[in-house]
């Protein structure tokens, strides 16, 4: 189920990428902006979520330090740029959506968690009643 969101995150990002200046369309530019700087962000955010898609867990310790410095500022700008009126809601609501994403990859283990097999020990608590420690 993750990497549906991540796959489908990436393809509305590339769409709004690619499909804002090549087609002009109005409703498009009314809701998601048309600026370098948007454009800019939106193609490192596709880097890295093409990184969270193709690389398997755990993840170096480098990459997920990335991916939470990243969540802290796409979250941090984005409440800035909200106060001021300054961003749409298209572009908003993505960027939220992926800083979201990336500071759960960033918070994840180490080290995959593996299921203990351990054989449970059993005590006799009365004549037919066992119990497991």
């Amino acid at each position: 189920m993750k990497r549906i969101i991540i796959a489908g995150t990436i393809a509305l990002l590339a769409a709004i990428t690619v499909g804002i200046p090549l087609t002009h369309d109005v409703l498009l530019e009314a809701v998601a902006s048309n600026s370098l700087a948007s454009q800019i962000i939106r193609t490192v955010v596709i880097g890295l979520l093409l990184g969270l898609l193709f690389t398997k867990p755990p993840r170096s310790m480098y990459f997920r330090t990335a991916l939470g410095f990243a969540s802290g500022l796409l979250g941090i700008g984005v409440a800035v740029l909200l106060s001021q009126y300054d961003m749409p809601a298209l572009d908003a609501v993505l960027f939220i959506e992926v800083a979201i994403i990336f500071a759960l990859e960033a918070l994840e283990s180490a080290a995959p968690l593996k299921a203990s097999r351990k054989k449970l020990e059993t005590i006799s608590v009365s004549q037919n009643e066992k119990v497991g420690i």
